[in-house]
């Protein structure tokens, strides 16, 4: 699954790195998440998308590992969610880039 860049997050026009340090268990799931971010609103979901990986066994007997999620905006303000582009620079980062979001999150009162 890929990961998505946070729709309140584009409102505020949040942008950075995630550093994901990552322990993997001997069946290549991961174990357990450590975040460091500019910001909670990219932390949250980088966390949740790396927890949906599965990774190689042998990745368990190299110790932890470290991904960067890179959140990036670009392009003019729109008033609706449109995809964002991601691209997958394993083994250590991936970039995540949307346009910036016009307008209150999705729920609040228009």
């Amino acid at each position: 699954m890929s990961p998505n860049y946070p729709r309140l997050a584009r409102i505020a026009q949040i942008k950075g790195r995630v550093t994901l340090t990552v322990n993997v268990n001997e069946q290549g799931k991961v174990e357990s998440v450590q975040a460091s971010s500019v910001s909670p609103l990219l932390a949250q979901p980088a966390e949740e998308n790396i927890r949906q990986w599965v990774f190689c066994p042998s990745a368990k007997s190299s110790g932890p590992l470290v991904i960067s999620y890179i959140y990036a905006l670009e392009g003019r303000a729109q008033y609706e969610d449109g995809p964002a582009k991601v691209i997958f620079d394993l083994p250590s980062d991936v970039h995540i880039t949307a346009h910036p979001c016009e307008g209150q999150p999705d729920g609040w009162p228009h």
